[in-house]
């Protein structure tokens, strides 16, 4: 029972879904290896079939564009992780005492299968993962030791992908007696980081970007002395503060008895802290960090038999869901996570995205344009916004009392990376008016970023003032009144116009944005109207009214003295 009822608050209580419907991709003869990335211009993913390594690329929606393409051949092919770089794809893979790079410049559809190969020191080798850090795809894999066959060493080399060339290989592991596999890596600002397992031990080793010295070998900690870290399922990642590794660990004794917990440590060196926050849990965990630094952890909790969404932030675990599958693979790209899972009922691949608001638009910056304002801002990374989403532009400008209101004037494509407004010519700040100009992200779920910062310029052009004729076929623009009279006692009248029919609504609020009433909400035509606030069962104070209708929104304040 009480199992039951903490599973009964814990669904009401969980934040509201964000998974877009689950997709069929397509059959595959078994549930392989998978690994999978995001960029702008889709999902992309590869997977073993019949002795080949396969490609398939996946709009954000689900569609299957591209499946069954062939990289390469052969029964000793294993261990490939596929990245983006720059509008290329690279995928790293290990075949015959070699890590290899294949490539693809047209997303997918054909491979060069070997730009460039590696030869490792030994055979046995047993893992490979990869970072990129812009046109570095940074590798650590492992392998067995050379002269002792019981243990493995981890490697590390980095290939660049515009020379392409290999650098600055290093045995990772030559300082342990007992050698170390299965390792994890991450680039911070000035660092590589690479951790692996040592029998039932975490160690972490960085390197000094600036000086590529290796710093000395350190133990992570895990959470309790009757336990140890079963290191194969260890997650690492970087934000602006911590390196963080998540991994599971089981009893030394019961291995039926497991948890997922983490450690973490200042990101350019420092003490390892055990986090004492941990939680049961069988299969394999899975993570993944997404743009607001978030980790991510999906794992199957035996004891409510349920599979959790948690995420962490800093020291935080919060529960975000209980969701129905475990993942074969997943990605990020933005703040939105793209799953991909093997359904053994009908042997096929399945697809579902975790569908968050975009990022606001970056390097958002201002020139000009034959005497025009021109916005510039660099392109979205993330699918569901390049392709299919808009980026809107928002203009607004200072009227006489020092009030900014923004109205929408361009919805752009996706892909936009720019926007010359030829409605407002520049002019100096004596003679024009201030413009102000922010733009945001609006992906194909129609959900909408945080606006840039604005930016301000003088010129000369439309503004939303009230005219004095009352033919309302004159009215071409929204606008709002300040009241009169203003100061007032007990009340006022507030004065507005909308060019177009449109659901309006006129609140007022208190200075601290708290709801005191709402005047008007209703649809009307397009028109001028009036309404009065009395407030003589209301405090002094100063007061805001804010207009809303359709895209346009303007607020005002005004001083109620008694």
């Amino acid at each position: 029972m009480k199992k039951l009822i903490f599973l009964l608050i814990l669904s009401l209580t969980l934040n509201a879904q964000n998974w877009n419907n689950t997709e069929w991709l397509f059959y595959a003869p078994d549930g392989s290896d998978v690994s999978s990335c995001a960029d702008k211009n889709a999902i992309h993913m590869i997977y073993f079939k019949n002795s080949f390594l396969k490609y398939a690329r996946i709009s954000s929606d689900g569609t299957v564009e591209l499946s069954d393409v062939s990289i390469t051949t052969g029964s000793d092919i294993g261990y490939a992780k596929i990245n983006s770089i720059n509008g290329s794809l690279f995928v790293s893979y290990y075949k015959a005492d070699k890590i290899r790079i294949a490539k693809s410049t047209n997303l997918g559809s054909t491979w060069s299968s070997n730009l460039s190969d590696y030869s490792v020191k030994n055979t046995g080798f047993n893992s490979l993962e990869t970072y990129i850090n812009g046109w570095d795809i940074h590798i650590a894999w492992s392998e067995k030791r050379i002269g002792d066959p019981n243990k493995y060493d981890t490697h590390y080399a980095k290939f660049n992908t515009s020379d392409p060339a290999w650098y600055d290989y290093k045995r990772v592991t030559d300082t342990e007696t007992n050698g170390g596999e299965e390792p994890s890596i991450v680039v911070s600002s000035d660092r590589v980081h690479i951790t692996y397992s040592q029998y039932y031990e975490i160690h972490n080793r960085d390197k000094i970007i600036s000086t590529s010295q290796w710093q000395s070998t350190e133990n992570v900690p895990y959470n309790d002395t009757a336990f140890v870290a079963y290191v194969p399922l260890k997650y690492l990642y970087t934000d602006d503060n911590y390196l963080r590794v998540v991994y599971k660990y089981v009893h030394s004794y019961w291995e039926s008895i497991e948890y997922v917990g983490q450690a973490y440590r200042p990101i350019s060196g420092g003490s390892w802290t055990q986090d004492a926050t941990a939680y049961s849990t069988e299969n394999t965990p899975i993570t993944v960090q997404t743009a607001d630094n978030k980790v991510h952890l999906f794992y199957y909790d035996a004891y409510y038999d349920e599979n959790y969404h948690k995420t962490i932030t800093g020291t935080t675990w919060t529960t975000v869901e209980i969701f129905n599958n475990l993942f074969t693979d997943i990605t990020s790209a933005g703040n939105d996570i793209f799953r991909i899972y093997y359904e053994e009922i009908d042997h096929a691949f399945r697809y579902q995205q975790y569908d968050a608001a975009p990022l606001t638009p970056q390097n958002f910056s201002a020139t000009t344009y034959n005497n025009h304002p021109k916005i510039t801002w660099s392109s979205c990374n993330e699918p569901d916004v390049y392709n299919g989403g808009s980026i809107k532009v928002y203009r607004g400008y200072e009227d006489e009392v020092g009030f900014i209101s923004y109205m929408l004037a361009a919805t752009l494509s996706g892909n936009s990376t720019s926007w010359v407004d030829n409605e407002v010519t520049l002019s100096s700040p004596r003679t024009g008016t201030k413009y102000f100009y922010k733009v945001s992200s609006v992906d194909i779920g129609a959900k909408e970023s945080p606006a840039t910062i604005p930016i301000q310029i003088y010129g000369i052009g439309p503004l939303w003032k009230t005219g004095e004729d009352n033919d309302n076929s004159n009215i071409k623009t929204f606008s709002l009144s300040q009241n009169y009279p203003n100061p007032f006692n007990p009340s006022t009248t507030i004065n507005y116009q909308i060019p177009k029919e449109g659901f309006v609504t006129l609140k007022i609020y208190d200075a601290l944005g708290r709801e005191v009433i709402t005047l008007v909400s209703e649809l009307k035509s397009r028109g001028r109207f009036a309404a009065k606030f009395d407030a003589s069962s209301i405090a002094s104070g100063v007061y805001i009214y804010t207009l809303k209708v359709n895209e346009f929104t303007q607020s005002r304040k005004m001083l109620l003295v008694k």
